[in-house]
């Protein structure tokens, strides 16, 4: 017997145990790494998760502070007001839509104008009650405002109007060119129309203010 069986026969153990395939040992590594990957991967959407939730808490609790901070400055700026600026503000929060609170809002930044210019006139009511209409009407109209004040300026309503329209196609991808023509037209047909109105407006206003009055006008953009 040569040296090569003696060897075999010496560890029989040896000659037993069955060969394994490289591509085997392969295949078996790539189950292993992938159970890790699996494993990683899982343990990385936990931590995202988590992540979220505690962002958002912490921004739930932020807007939470805002809130009431906000009616905290509210509470303290109430309590230094009159009853009648009071009112405005209850009526101001309490209003949901904010186009609604915005009209509110030029109503009153108008009324406070308003008390102001009869103030620095020094007019009797008979005089005031000639000029407070054409300060209304050309301030609305300066200013594209639509006011419960005057009913003369309800070209403002109409700009606004086709103005929202405007931008409303302007943000549709599926809008024609068309559409997008016969909304342009209308509101510049409107502006044009707002111009000449505010144009004879100012000239109306002129005619019956003393120059201090008229230079106090200019000034807050009332005439130009």
């Amino acid at each position: 017997m040569n040296q090569n069986n003696r060897k075999i026969s010496n560890h029989p153990e040896e000659s037993m145990t069955p060969a394994i395939p490289r591509r085997a040992i392969v295949s078996a590594s790539a189950v292993g790494l992938l159970g890790l990957m699996g494993g990683s991967t899982l343990a990385n959407e936990e931590t995202r998760r988590a992540i979220e939730k505690a962002t958002e808490e912490s921004l739930a609790k932020t807007r939470q502070g805002l809130v009431e901070a906000e009616r905290r400055t509210l509470a303290q700026q109430e309590a230094t007001m009159s009853p009648e600026q009071r009112a405005f503000s209850e009526r101001l929060r309490n209003t949901p839509s904010m186009e609604e609170r915005n009209r509110i809002m030029q109503d009153w930044q108008l009324e406070q104008m308003l008390i102001v210019f009869k103030k620095e006139f020094a007019v009797s009511e008979q005089e005031w009650a000639i000029i407070q209409p054409r300060i209304i009407l050309a301030h609305c109209l300066s200013r594209t405002v639509v006011s419960s004040r005057t009913q003369e300026a309800g070209i403002c309503e109409v700009v606004t109007q086709k103005t929202k329209e405007l931008s409303e196609l302007m943000a549709n991808k599926e809008a024609t060119t068309d559409q997008i023509r016969t909304t342009l037209t209308a509101l510049r047909t409107a502006k044009e129309k707002l111009r000449q109105q505010l144009t004879k407006a100012r000239q109306d206003l002129r005619q019956i203010v003393t120059v201090r009055q008229e230079s106090r006008l200019v000034l807050h953009g009332v005439l130009d």
